[in-house]
C-alpha cells in the first residue's frame, strides 16, 4: 500500500487496516536481524509495570517532538502525562494520568524505530506537516481465568488524537477476545477487525468510534496476554529536553 493509497482510505473510510509487510518491509527490509529485534521487542512486554489506574493492564507511555519525520528526529518531551477529555473516556477522562517512561532499550529497538519512522511519515503525509507531537503507549493486557483484562473506556468512544495506530506485537494462545469494532454510531457497526500478526496494523481517525473487546482466558490456559504499541497524533504540546 503505497502512503498515497493509504491517505485516501483514511479520508474516505475513516480508518484503514495495514497489513503487516507494510511495516516489516519499510525502509531496509525485513531480515533475521530484525526478526531477533522483534524476539527483543516482545520480551519487553514482561518487564512492563501494572498500569497505575487499573491492574487489567501493564502500561509505559512516552511523548516525543517529531522535528523531522524522512530522515527520523525526535525530541523527548519532559512532560510524560496523559489526558483524555471525558467525552474521549468516561471512566478515566478530564484527569492528568502518569505512567512510567517506555524503557530505553525499547525505544532503541530496531523494529520499534522502524514502526515509529513509518508511522511519523503517515502523518506527516495525511497532515501536511513535518513537525508534530507523537504519544507512544507500549501496553499489555493481561488475562486469567475469572479475571478479564479491558481498555479504558470500555465501549465504542472517538479518540481526542486525530490519527491513532494500533500495532499488534503479540498474542497469547488462550486469549479470547481483543477485537476491534469500529462504528459509525452506536447502533451502526462498520467492521470488526481481527489484528493477527505481529505489525498487523489498525489505523484510525476521528471520524469514527471504536473499541477493543474485553479478554479472558481459555479454560485450557491459565492465562494470556495481547500486546500492542498504540502510536498517538498530538496536539498537546510539551517541554522538549
Amino acid at each position: 500500500m503505497l502512503l498515497e493509497d493509504l491517505k485516501h482510505t483514511l479520508s474516505y473510510d475513516g480508518y484503514a487496516i495495514v497489513n503487516y509487510r507494510y511495516f516489516r518491509d519499510y525502509g531496509t527490509g525485513f531480515s533475521c536481524g530484525e526478526d531477533e529485534a522483534l524476539v527483543q521487542l516482545q520480551d519487553s512486554y514482561d518487564l512492563l509495570p501494572v498500569d497505575p489506574y487499573s491492574s487489567a493492564r501493564y502500561r509505559t507511555y512516552t511523548r516525543f517532538l517529531v522535528t523531522s519525520p524522512n530522515p527520523l528526529h525526535v525530541e523527548s518531551c519532559e512532560n510524560a502525562s496523559y489526558i483524555q477529555s471525558y467525552a474521549a473516556n468516561d471512566i478515566d477522562g478530564a484527569r492528568e494520568r502518569k505512567f512510567p517512561p517506555i524503557t530505553a532499550a525499547a525505544l532503541s529497538n530496531k523494529l520499534l524505530v522502524g514502526l515509529l519512522k513509518a508511522d511519523a511519515e503517515i502523518m506527516s503525509d495525511y497532515f501536511g506537516l513535518t513537525s508534530f507531537y507523537i504519544g507512544i503507549h507500549q501496553v499489555r493486557y493481561k488475562t486469567s481465568i475469572r479475571s478479564p483484562s479491558f481498555s479504558s473506556p470500555i465501549w465504542l468512544h472517538r479518540d481526542d488524537e486525530a490519527l491513532v495506530f494500533v500495532h499488534l506485537i503479540n498474542t497469547s494462545p488462550g486469549l479470547v477476545g481483543g477485537t476491534n469494532v469500529i462504528a459509525r454510531d452506536q447502533k451502526t457497526l462498520v467492521d470488526v477487525v481481527e489484528l493477527t500478526n505481529p505489525l498487523d496494523t489498525l489505523i484510525l481517525t476521528r471520524n469514527l468510534l471504536h473499541c477493543v473487546t474485553p479478554m479472558g482466558c481459555k479454560n485450557a490456559y491459565n492465562q494470556a496476554s495481547r500486546d500492542i504499541f498504540l502510536v498517538t497524533f498530538e496536539e498537546r504540546k510539551c517541554i522538549v529536553t
